[in-house]
């Protein structure tokens, strides 16, 4: 089964291409439409590269993002437990993947 799956039995039908509404997500997000597999590196088709122009570049926007996760179970723990529950079931099918892998070679 998939992450997804694990979350919301509900979602087992409907195709990755589809978008869906995660009961489990944080009110927050709640108003976002997002692909099944929206978290998932994997499963993401390659974007067109864009220049862009007054955007901030990659290592701004990585420390940016750390000093926001830094202190996201203060401003809103239920994004830090969706985000890990999602990151632990990504790293379980991972490591099943994994094992399958090593059984077969």
């Amino acid at each position: 089964a998939s992450p997804n799956q694990q979350l919301n039995p509900k979602l087992q039908n409907i195709p990755s291409s589809q978008n869906f509404s995660d009961p489990n997500i944080p009110s927050r997000y709640a108003h976002l439409r997002l692909d099944k597999l929206w978290y998932s590196v994997g499963h993401k088709q390659k974007r067109k590269h864009r220049k862009t122009q007054g955007s901030c570049g990659f290592i701004e926007l990585t420390k940016m993002v750390s000093a926001r996760w830094k202190v996201i179970d203060k401003t809103d723990p239920h994004v830090k437990r969706y985000c890990q529950n999602l990151a632990d079931l990504e790293l379980d099918s991972y490591k099943k993947e994994i094992n399958e892998y090593k059984r077969l070679v």
